[in-house]
């Protein structure tokens, strides 16, 4: 029975395939389905068998390769393509699919008009921003939706992981993907209603939610490998590139400024020149006072004063990019690490610290798996440490009281804690 859906313009498709024929570019043609389907090999990429229709609707040729060499198993291929395409044309799912990069824009268009409505705020919308970020650095972007199935985020648990990021905020993020795959699907954009994860268990240990600390010893490696690795001497003893150098530079500061000012790993990737303020105190010592603003937290947008206003200094001298609007963290040619694959800049020289420090297999042990986001957990410990005020640390790291007492609350601090009220009431009573 030949379908109504899908028809071939035959006036058309012959005199461009003759045309092309003579360019050699297809051979071994053969129609299918009454002539609505042609399958060919190609030259062009191996001699692959491939399935071509014209899709009068669209007015388009849809051509896809059936990886396949043997004519046998291309013919039953493009059976099942031929199906799959009178399937969407009934369902009224379009033909011709959209990139990934593509869809997201479009999912984030529609959650820009929810701000507008009220349905979210600006705080939420950052999130989701940030939560397709993480899809799309998993994914290939360039890809094509469909090439992704029901199946394709299984690890995506384990990705996450591997970058430190907690149990509660990777649920968060699957269940935004899966509104995004929803969104998708009522477009028409897919036929995957709803993406599969590995289940993540909800409840959380104490000695898990204090994963990914570093200490004071380890720190001080840290730190001391840190300068050696940016020496001049080690670089040109490697013979590194000016670009080598610089990414090197980059990465230190990345450490150093994540410990000090306790800022998240999207804040920092975000941060642009004039949202820092460089200052000295009454006391000589050099801080920054930091603008985070709504559009790239977590949470909400806020100001802070953050130590290490010297490490800012020196990047500042030592980047070729510092307008207002360039972003702190950049490549030698001024782009941003906050394109593209932003991780891929700091997973290689993380990996690399690791090996040179020895504390690979150390750090990765399930009750450690220290991450580059633990200098962050560092910092806040440390002020801990020092008695901060817990208010203000709350206020100035972007996260709850209790959220700290959680999770950065150790016996040792609890200890502490504990000293400082024994000893403050010693001197009342005496």
């Amino acid at each position: 029975m030949k379908s109504n859906l899908v028809r071939v313009d035959f006036r058309k498709n012959d005199k461009s395939e003759k045309a092309q024929d003579n360019h050699g570019f297809r051979f071994n043609q053969q129609k299918l389905f009454e002539g609505e389907v042609t399958i060919f090999q190609s030259k062009k990429s191996g001699d692959y068998w491939h399935i071509r229709m014209y899709i009068a609707e669209d007015q388009k040729y849809f051509t896809k390769s059936l990886r396949t060499k043997s004519k046998d198993s291309a013919i039953e291929k493009a059976k099942i393509e031929y199906a799959k395409i009178l399937v969407k044309r009934q369902a009224k799912i379009t033909i011709f699919s959209i990139s990934l990069h593509s869809a997201i824009e479009k999912y984030l268009e529609h959650r820009r008009r929810d701000i507008e409505t009220r349905i979210i705020t600006k705080q939420r919308y950052g999130c989701v921003v940030s939560q397709m970020n993480h899809l799309k650095n998993f994914l290939n972007s360039s890809h094509q939706l469909t090439d992704y199935d029901k199946n394709s985020l299984l690890s995506y648990y384990n990705y996450r992981v591997k970058m430190g990021a907690q149990n509660v905020t990777i649920a968060n993020e699957q269940s935004t993907i899966n509104a995004f795959c929803n969104f998708c699907y009522e477009e028409g954009f897919h036929t995957v209603l709803k993406y599969r994860f590995n289940k993540i268990k909800r409840e959380e240990t104490k000695d898990q939610t204090r994963r990914g600390m570093v200490t004071i010893e380890e720190y001080e490696k840290v730190y001391r490998y840190l300068r050696s690795y940016t020496s001049v001497k080690t670089i040109k003893l490697e013979n590194l590139s000016d670009h080598q150098a610089y990414e090197r530079h980059m990465f230190r500061h990345w450490c150093l400024i994540a410990s000090n000012s306790m800022m998240r790993t999207r804040e920092m990737f975000e941060l642009k020149w004039k949202n820092v303020k460089i200052f000295t105190n009454k006391d000589d010592v050099q801080l920054a006072e930091i603008i985070i603003e709504d559009n790239t937290s977590k949470t909400k947008a806020r100001q802070f004063v953050s130590r290490g206003g010297e490490y800012f200094a020196r990047l500042k001298s030592l980047s070729k990019h510092t307008k207002n609007e360039d972003y702190v963290f950049t490549n030698l040619n001024g782009i941003a690490w906050s394109s593209g694959n932003r991780y891929r800049n700091l997973d290689k020289h993380w990996h690399l610290l690791q090996e040179a420090l020895g504390v690979t297999k150390e750090w990765g042990k399930e009750n450690r798996h220290v991450t580059l986001y633990s200098f962050r957990h560092f910092g806040i410990t440390t002020r801990l440490r020092e008695g901060a005020f817990l208010a203000q640390l709350s206020s100035d790291v972007g996260t709850s009281m209790k959220q700290i007492q959680d999770h950065y609350y150790h016996s040792d601090l609890e200890a502490s804690e504990r000293n400082m009220l024994k000893s403050s009431h010693n001197k009342l009573t005496h």
